[in-house]
């Protein structure tokens, strides 16, 4: 497991919140080049929204959020569609704003080439 999925993983406030603000930084640097790098964090990243210390879930979802506005990749979709399995409620709204910002901000042709992906998560979404 590379360092920088083990720091991120960590739960001390700074230790976490300084590899998640890495993690976002890189993946607004380096958009779509980077997918290869974060698509492993991915979980390790969705895991910290049901941390105990708000300020790892706070950071954790804010990661997650820069991440789906940078890097407009179809590799980023099938960690959606496992972690809109969770039973964590915090996982779920999480997934649901991803979506959103996958329908209002990547590109048309990459939503359409992998419109499945996108339909299977959005109809899980349980209201």
């Amino acid at each position: 497991m590379p360092p920088l999925q083990n720091a991120v993983k960590d739960l001390r406030s700074q230790l976490g919140r300084e590899a998640c603000i890495t993690v976002a930084h890189m993946s607004q640097q380096l958009g779509v080049k980077a997918e290869c790098f974060i698509e492993p964090m991915l979980p390790s990243l969705f895991s910290l929204l049901v941390a105990n210390a708000k300020v790892v879930s706070i950071t954790g979802a804010s990661t997650i959020q820069l991440v789906y506005e940078s890097i407009p990749s179809w590799r980023l979709l099938p960690p959606l569609q496992v972690q809109m399995q969770s039973k964590s409620k915090e996982v779920r709204r999480a997934v649901c704003a991803c979506i959103n910002t996958i329908l209002n901000q990547w590109p048309p042709q990459t939503i359409q080439r992998h419109a499945n992906v996108v339909h299977d998560v959005i109809k899980k979404v349980q209201f």
